[in-house]
């Protein structure tokens, strides 16, 4: 009804692959693929967290599984059984989310260049058609950042170039100028895209001034992105979601929608086609 076209969804590796190369025959993220292309959606799937098998306790034992596994061939070989697994019901991969922060791992340009490449080669190891995608940065990534993608030569190991933004809409054409020059021609997606609204404290929603603000933002913020040479563009995000006193969703908890919502869905007409 808003005139979205994809989404974007989040698996967890430890609850598909809960021992090395023992999957499980059916979870809530096979039902997440299959509803969501059902309904004619595209699929941008992501994932993060290394499972507890593919750790190392000695040296990780306090990250919490947000590094990258040390050995990447159990990435490789993970993201070949997820193309194969989800062929035809999800179109595109994130082979990590924000690595770049310390909440995520906190992996250094030239570590994501590496996971970049095993992830690439076993993605299109099980479906050559997947749209893969570069594991997403928080922000759009610095000129070191940019540096570090050409440095190891990273660019024939993704389809698309993915950020995240929460910025001003302003600050999008200079921001994004870094990423224009790491995607080396390749499209340039923002896959999280939203505004800090804060909730009431009280009553945990938001206020009418924060809604109209949210809703301002909506519009604004996709014609500027595609301004600034983004191709595809995620709201953050879809449902009732908090961090702290911050509220990110276009939906209320009872899934009635708020302003912002419907501003998504006059953008989404005015942008069909």
């Amino acid at each position: 009804l808003a005139g979205v076209s994809g989404v974007r969804d989040r698996l967890t590796w430890g609850e598909i692959e809960t021992k090395s190369g023992l999957f499980q025959a059916q979870t809530r993220y096979d039902d997440s693929a299959r509803i969501l292309n059902g309904s004619g959606l595209q699929v941008l799937q992501v994932f993060h967290g290394t499972p507890d098998w593919a750790r190392t306790p000695r040296l990780e034992e306090h990250d919490g599984g947000a590094r990258y596994p040390r050995d990447l061939r159990d990435q490789y070989r993970f993201c070949k059984a997820m193309a194969e697994r989800f062929r035809g019901r999800i179109q595109a991969w994130e082979p990590w989310n924000e690595a770049n922060i310390p909440g995520f791992g906190g992996q250094i340009s030239d570590e994501m260049c590496s996971l970049q490449k095993a992830s690439y080669l076993g993605f299109k190891a099980g479906d050559p058609n997947l749209t893969v995608c570069w594991n997403v940065y928080a922000g759009s990534g610095t000129a070191l950042h940019t540096q570090g993608v050409i440095d190891n030569v990273c660019w024939p190991y993704f389809d698309t170039y993915n950020i995240h933004s929460y910025s001003g809409v302003e600050q999008y054409l200079n921001e994004f100028a870094t990423a224009r020059q790491g995607a080396c021609g390749k499209p340039l997606w923002i896959s999280e895209c939203g505004i800090h609204v804060q909730r009431d404290k009280e009553h945990g929603d938001l206020s009418d001034s924060e809604e109209i603000r949210q809703a301002q933002f909506v519009p604004k913020s996709y014609a500027s992105s595609l301004f600034a040479g983004v191709s595809r563009h995620y709201f953050f995000i879809l449902g009732n979601y908090c961090e702290g006193n911050v509220q990110f969703g276009l939906l209320r908890h009872d899934l009635t929608p708020r302003r912002g919502y419907l501003a998504l869905a006059a953008t989404g007409r005015l942008l069909a086609g």
